[in-house]
């Protein structure tokens, strides 16, 4: 995968995730959500072992700045 099909599918990712997210939603549903939509285009969520990170994605709410681990934390 190109630099160029690679920024495609992470802003595609971001739009499906916002669409997506609602209130009364886990992060970890929001984040078997990425996960779901990057395998579904035959790629493979380069978060997950990066540096020992255990998700698809990196989740914060509100003001938190910090690489959030995705959790039972509900929106």
């Amino acid at each position: 995968m190109g630099l160029k099909s690679a920024s495609k599918l992470a802003g595609q990712t971001l739009k499906n995730a916002m669409e997506k997210a609602k209130v009364g939603m886990s992060l970890d549903e929001l984040d078997r959500i990425v996960n779901d939509f990057i395998i579904a285009d035959e790629a493979y969520p380069s978060a997950i072992d990066f540096m020992h990170f255990p998700k698809s994605v990196c989740l914060s709410v509100n003001d938190v700045v910090s690489h959030g681990v995705p959790n039972s934390y509900v929106l």
